[in-house]
């Protein structure tokens, strides 16, 4: 294990054998006090015996978390292999991270959106890093809304997810994804019918596209029951739908079904 650390950090004069060597890993701070994303600082701690240096007022000290003394980095250091002035003798060598940025596509007709559609959001968004919610464009259906009417009132539904951003598509939902640089499908759970024809179509999109996986997220308990298809019907025959779907949404389906709003 130790034996990489010197061809990491390079050669270190020491008067004798380093008695401990340890890597600590810190996220490398710019002077602003902002972190470096996916920058690692591998340090090795060399003799505790060493006098302490004067501090340098130009420098930003990164904690270690690791109870050590911070390392203190010279704003002048010019990444990647500053060495680092310090009683420990310490140089450092960062070292690149790739961070894995995660895209997933959470497709639907959303005709129209419910607040089942909108708890998966929510939770999606939590989980991956970004989320596109892509509103299917069916020619085979006649849908209430049209696609253009479905996108708007996601955005409006979504706006507050800074992650969330709303597209609309045709075709074979994996090219689409592809065309994103999506890894992911997200798809809502509500019942054991729902898991049949989701595995189904999981299995195929897999089949297309081996590199997409599919997530299955179960629906909210106080959702578990809602879907467009009932909303539309309990709407037509004038039940109440408040709580159903995002206000919003409920002020066009009276719109569209009644002509009248829903604030009426």
């Amino acid at each position: 294990m130790y034996g990489a650390i010197p061809s990491l950090l390079g050669s270190v004069s020491e008067p004798e054998p380093l008695p401990l060597v340890r890597k600590l890993f810190a996220r490398l701070e710019r002077p602003d006090g902002h972190s470096m994303p996916g920058t690692r600082v591998v340090a090795a701690v060399g003799s505790a015996r060493s006098a302490p240096a004067p501090e340098d007022p130009d420098t930003v000290r990164s904690d270690s978390g690791f109870g050590h003394r911070p390392l203190a980095v010279p704003r002048s250091a010019s990444p990647p292999c500053a060495p680092l002035a310090g009683s420990d003798r310490l140089k450092a060598t960062l070292v690149s991270t790739p961070l894995r940025h995660t895209i997933a596509i959470y497709p639907g007709s959303f005709d129209p959106i419910t607040n089942g559609h909108r708890d998966i959001i929510e939770r999606a968004a939590k989980i991956v890093d970004r989320l596109i919610v892509a509103v299917l464009n069916n020619e085979q259906k006649t849908p209430l809304f049209s696609v253009a009417e479905r996108v708007e009132m996601m955005g409006v539904v979504s706006q507050e997810f800074d992650n969330v951003e709303v597209d609309s598509f045709e075709g074979l939902l994996v090219d689409y994804a592809a065309s994103k640089s999506a890894t992911a499908i997200v798809r809502g759970i509500r019942a054991i019918s729902d898991y049949e024809n989701e595995l189904q179509m999981a299995l195929m999109n897999r089949r297309l596209r081996p590199e997409v996986e599919t997530i299955f997220l179960m629906a909210g308990e106080q959702y578990s029951f809602v879907s467009s298809r009932l909303v539309k019907e309990v709407i037509r025959l004038g039940g109440e739908i408040r709580g159903l779907v995002p206000p919003v949404v409920e002020e066009r389906l009276k719109n569209r079904i009644f002509g009248v709003s829903a604030r009426s």
